[in-house]
């Protein structure tokens, strides 16, 4: 801060201390000046303003009679930018507002800059102090920061706004994969997407009342030709649940094919009659996804 000198007039009373404005809101890390008159340059500068910097001020005049005259004081207050998230979490479908203020008025059109994960957020006409998510969805979750107009160097803190949602994305896999061998095992895993997490996995199966089983994970062992059907998982939070598509065991018992093939053969004038008989066995698992 730099003071070169004080302006005074002569008002019908006597001296006195006249000031252009009684209130000052200024910026963080700005600079400002206190104007006095034209016959006077008598100016009061700040550089690099603090919000230590926030105080009264005053200017004194002392006469060489002797006489001390000081003036109204001037409220210099210094600010910050600050940005307020109502609510900080929500649920998709939901809206939320994002407020971004300083702690007294800088003017009467101020505009200001949003972001978003240190982004600025395209077409935000017109510069509103407010932000408008409605509805909200999972995309509209991150860091959200804000800055006047001019003053893009001063962010405010972020503030995250956290979006909750239920079960999505919700899929059910098979491993091993391909051929299994009657009385392997066989392991199911359901993966779903969700804030907050998936609480509870249950494991069903169609046609069948009862879960099979619950987590994520879900293990048949010695499998048999008992354990066809489609499976599926439902994935479960506190706002919701979804169900993933179909997976279809089949597993082919095995089976003795026996077939006979006869074949004639002529010779001259005797006839000879020979067998063939084939032995096929299938024994294997299919899995397919629908």
């Amino acid at each position: 801060m730099m003071c070169d000198c004080i302006a005074v007039k002569l008002a019908h009373n006597g001296w006195s201390v006249s000031y252009t404005r009684k209130q000052i809101c200024i910026l963080k890390g700005s600079s400002y000046r206190i104007p006095g008159n034209k016959e006077n340059d008598c100016t009061l500068r700040f550089t690099g303003l603090r919000m230590s910097d926030s105080a009264e001020y005053r200017f004194r005049l002392r006469t060489i009679l002797g006489g001390k005259f000081a003036g109204t004081p001037v409220l210099l207050t210094v600010t910050d930018v600050l940005l307020e998230l109502d609510p900080t979490s929500v649920s998709e479908g939901e809206s939320a507002i994002l407020r971004c203020r300083t702690k007294c008025t800088l003017g009467p059109n101020t505009a200001f800059i949003w972001y978003k994960n240190g982004q600025p957020i395209p077409n935000n006409y017109p510069y509103s102090n407010r932000l408008y998510q409605n509805p909200v969805s999972n995309d509209d979750a991150g860091s959200y920061s804000c800055a006047v107009d001019g003053h893009d160097d001063l962010h405010s803190p972020e503030v995250t706004l956290r979006v909750r949602y239920k079960p999505k994305s919700t899929s059910a896999s098979v491993s091993p994969s391909g051929k299994i061998v009657e009385g392997s095992s066989v392991t199911l895993t359901c993966n779903s997407d969700a804030n907050p997490p998936v609480q509870n996995y249950t494991w069903l199966k169609r046609n069948v009342t009862s879960p099979k089983a619950s987590g994520p994970s879900y293990t048949i062992t010695k499998i048999s030709s008992e354990d066809n059907g489609e499976y599926y998982c439902e994935a479960r939070n506190i706002l919701g649940g979804e169900n993933s598509r179909e997976l279809f065991i089949w597993l082919l018992s095995e089976i003795n094919y026996h077939t006979i093939y006869t074949y004639f053969i002529l010779k001259g004038f005797v006839i000879t009659v020979v067998e063939c008989k084939l032995h096929v066995v299938v024994n294997k698992a299919m899995f397919l996804n629908e």
